[in-house]
């Protein structure tokens, strides 16, 4: 048996920056909030979308935060005036 260590990406995952829009809208800067437990049930999470230049905001909240969850709300980012 051979064992190989995995090797660091270079890659930023996760990165958190501000976007430079340079004036173009379509940056989005989105943010989770976990509204926390209560009696061991989880509670939701609230999701906030914003562009940068427009302003325009959706906001959401979900059960959990997995692409089955979130599938529901995509149609809602897709009507932001760009």
């Amino acid at each position: 048996m051979r064992y190989q260590a995995t090797r660091p990406t270079k890659v930023a995952i996760g990165e958190r920056r501000r976007p430079e829009p340079e004036g173009r809208p379509g940056y989005l800067r989105v943010d989770t909030v976990h509204q926390g437990d209560r009696e061991g049930v989880k509670g939701v999470y609230h999701i906030n979308a914003v562009d940068e230049v427009t302003q325009w905001q959706v906001v959401g909240a979900t059960e959990q935060i997995s692409e089955a969850y979130l599938a529901g709300g995509r149609g809602h980012v897709g009507a932001v005036p760009l």
